[in-house]
């Protein structure tokens, strides 16, 4: 189980340089100094869609690995090392939960904080 969480942590972290690159070119800045506001909710927008992306992503993936935990409490019969084993995949699969439904919240707690929309 570790290796699979591993090589998804990875595979992430892999596409991490596609959020720089999806900005396109950079303008310059405005004659006051500042960043132009467009290129602010653009990315405030690029940020919104990735955190509703990977939150929908790891909801996936925990609720497979509460469906599995539930399976293998079934099938664990008086095997207290199987029961073991599922309780804790339960437990990171409601661990996953949580985590999902926090990455849903983010973008309007940044919105808020900043002054942004939010996206639906």
């Amino acid at each position: 189980m570790k290796k699979i969480l591993t090589k998804i942590m990875a595979a992430g972290l892999s596409l991490a340089p596609i959020a720089v690159f999806a900005q396109g070119t950079i303008s310059p800045l405005t004659p006051s100094g500042g960043v132009p506001v467009a290129n602010v909710g653009a990315l405030s927008g690029l940020l919104q869609t990735l955190a509703r992306f990977f939150g929908t992503l790891i909801m996936a993936i925990a609720v497979f690995m509460i469906l599995y935990a539930a399976f293998k409490f079934i099938t664990a019969g008086d095997n207290e090392d199987s029961v073991g084993q599922a309780r804790t995949m339960l437990t990171y699969g409601v661990i996953g939960i949580v985590v999902a439904l926090i990455a849903f919240s983010i973008p309007s707690l940044v919105a808020s904080i900043f002054g942004g929309a939010v996206l639906n």
